[in-house]
């Protein structure tokens, strides 16, 4: 953990150079960095630190009446049914974060820097909660990793509009999963895949929708391009499903605390920052927040309320295939076994 001093604020400092400040954040409220609790179902605030949430596990049937005659039929006994619930715990964890600045870095400002910084450590909160609904936390598998397992995830090929709308897409594995998909994530640079999708006559298939604040939809469905960042180093392309489904609760709201007299310590180096003595201010901002997928038992049968098109191993989206057929190949390629036509893939 490092600390805000002049040259990390120095566009902030009174200077002939900075007239103005540009506010890149698009979004002020809290969870602004959070592209995943936009469209999740938000339950009522926990009252305790986990909150048990009943479940349907089994689901009753109903059976008609059986008999040759109406009389017959009036007096059939009737079959019992039953049905059965479990609950889903949903657990709050924290999410926190200290800044330090030097109160002269502060009193120097042209600016209140609070009112810049805060938002800032607003999006990195919203960012991690992305990271851990997707990815993983603390030993729990994310959406991505879920979604693999239950069999919804495709590894993107050469048909990029059938393996998102196709018969065996992503839309088609959410519904055969009986779910109805009402959001999709992506990474940024699927809109350039979005762009180079056409029909025969060279017409684009994914048009811009002024309709839709991203630009773009699957089947009527916005896609919501993840500008946090949480998306890049992994595999997913695209995540869709039924966002109902995904519930989270806080425990806790973002609270803002002030520090002028502690002792901080950064774990990363072991260094301690003695507030008072150093004349510095420090913000610690933290959060409680639980979240959970029930998914609960449907007549469907198999099911995950998620999907994932993911990108093939090391590939960005343009493939070159080169073809050795004789015995001139040089030092920078080999062949897969002596004696056979070798093809590599080289992604660039």
């Amino acid at each position: 953990m490092g600390i805000i001093d002049r040259s990390g604020a120095e566009t902030l400092i009174c200077d002939e150079r900075a007239e103005s400040i540009i506010d890149a954040i698009k979004s002020p409220d809290t969870l602004g960095g959070s592209a995943m609790l936009k469209l999740a179902k938000r339950l009522p605030n926990m009252s305790s630190r986990q909150k048990i949430i009943p479940l349907v596990s089994r689901l009753p049937v109903s059976y008609w009446q059986d008999g040759a005659s109406f009389e017959e039929k009036d007096t059939a006994d009737k079959k019992l049914t039953d049905a059965s619930f479990e609950g889903v715990t949903l657990t709050a964890e924290e999410l926190a974060a200290i800044v330090l600045i030097p109160e002269n870095c502060l009193d120097d400002a042209e600016t209140n820097l609070w009112e810049h910084i805060l938002p800032l450590i607003s999006d990195a909160l919203g960012a991690e909660i992305d990271r851990a609904i997707l990815w993983g936390f603390n030993g729990t598998g994310g959406i991505i990793q879920s979604a693999s397992a239950a069999g919804n995830a495709i590894v993107r090929g050469s048909d990029l509009y059938g393996e998102l709308l196709g018969k065996s897409g992503i839309l088609s594995l959410i519904e055969g999963s009986g779910y109805i998909p009402n959001g999709y994530i992506a990474k940024i640079r699927a809109r350039s895949y979005f762009r180079r999708i056409r029909n025969n006559t060279g017409k684009q298939l994914f048009r811009k929708n002024p309709r839709v604040d991203s630009g773009y939809s699957l089947d009527g469905v916005p896609v919501h391009f993840s500008a946090n960042g949480v998306l890049e180093n992994g595999d997913a392309l695209i995540v869709g499903g039924d966002f109902k489904q995904l519930l989270y609760s806080i425990r806790q709201d973002v609270s803002i605390k002030l520090l002028d007299q502690a002792t901080v310590k950064d774990d990363s180096t072991g260094t301690l920052y003695h507030l008072a003595q150093q004349d510095m201010v420090g913000i610690r901002v933290k959060m409680r927040i639980a979240w959970a997928i029930p998914n609960p038992v449907n007549r469907i049968g198999n099911r995950y309320p998620f999907a994932v098109l993911k990108e093939a191993e090391g590939a960005s989206g343009f493939k070159v295939l080169f073809k050795f057929d004789d015995e001139t190949t040089t030092q920078a390629y080999a062949r897969l076994s002596d004696g056979d036509l070798a093809e590599l893939w080289v992604t660039l």
